[in-house]
Formats: structure tokens, C-alpha cells, sequence
């Protein structure tokens, strides 16, 4: 979930840089980090193009609090990422939260498998679909101009 606050941390960190933020966290091992990093990317930049769109009726407060997974599935749900999009970045969540809750005696850094190395490079590839998509325009109250 986003608030005012983290739009406006967010909008300063790297200025959405995500490939150097993610190489190096990565570079350190802090894959919790990174990864924890590319959810509230999919969350924030989720938000900003979901914000003002047509035919959703909800308002922002309601869209700032949405989880992650479903944030996804509204940008699926209006066409905004392809269903493979969807599926990797439910990949990335699913891995943020393997990191956030660990099962057993695992340690926040750690080395990973091939799979899971890849997905380093998958959240940057969700992360720069979700930029490339076009925000709805504002929308105007009717007698305004």
C-alpha cells in the first residue's frame, strides 16, 4: 500500500533508475532489499497509471491502499500488461514474499538459484512496461476548463 508520503519519497529515490537500484542491491546480496524495491515500484507506478482511468471507479485513496497482487490484476484487468507481464510480476511478489516471511532458518541474504536470479532481471522488465504505459489524463469536473 502507497501513501501521499511514498509518492513523494518515491518520485525521489533514483528517479526511476530501477536497473542501477537493482544492480546494486544485487551486487551487495541484499536481495530483500531488491526485491522489496521492485513490489513498491509494481505498487507505485501501479497506482500512478491506474489513477484518473476511465471506466474504474474507484477512488484514489481506495487505489493507494490495494495490495500488490491486486494492483496487478487491475492493470491486467483493464489491458494495461499482458497476461505474461502479470504472471512474472506475481513471480516477483511471490519471491518478496519468501524473503519477507522465510520458512525455516533462512537468512535475508543468501545465494540464489538460476530461477531465482532471473527474476532480478524480470521485475526490471515489469518495472520498465510499467513506466512506458500512458497515465489517463486528469480528469476535469464537467464546466471546467
Amino acid at each position: 500500500m502507497t501513501t501521499p508520503e511514498d509518492d513523494d519519497i518515491l518520485s525521489k529515490i533514483s528517479i526511476f533508475k530501477p536497473n542501477l537500484e537493482f544492480d546494486n542491491l544485487t551486487k551487495r546480496g541484499d536481495y530483500f532489499a531488491a526485491f522489496t524495491l521492485a513490489v513498491s515500484y509494481f505498487e507505485y507506478l501501479g497506482y500512478k497509471k491506474l489513477r484518473n482511468r476511465p471506466g474504474l471507479d474507484m477512488s484514489k485513496e481506495e487505489l493507494r491502499s490495494l495490495s500488490a497482487r491486486r494492483t496487478v490484476e487491475l492493470l491486467r484487468d483493464l489491458d494495461l500488461i499482458t497476461e505474461d507481464t502479470r504472471k512474472d510480476m506475481h513471480k516477483v511478489i511471490n519471491m518478496r514474499t519468501d524473503l519477507v516471511h522465510p520458512k525455516g532458518n533462512r537468512f535475508l541474504r543468501f545465494s540464489l538459484t538460476v530461477e531465482q536470479r532471473a527474476l532480478i532481471d524480470i521485475a526490471k522488465q515489469c518495472i520498465e512496461t510499467l513506466m512506458a504505459i500512458q497515465e489517463a489524463p486528469v480528469r476535469r469536473l464537467q464546466g471546467l476548463k
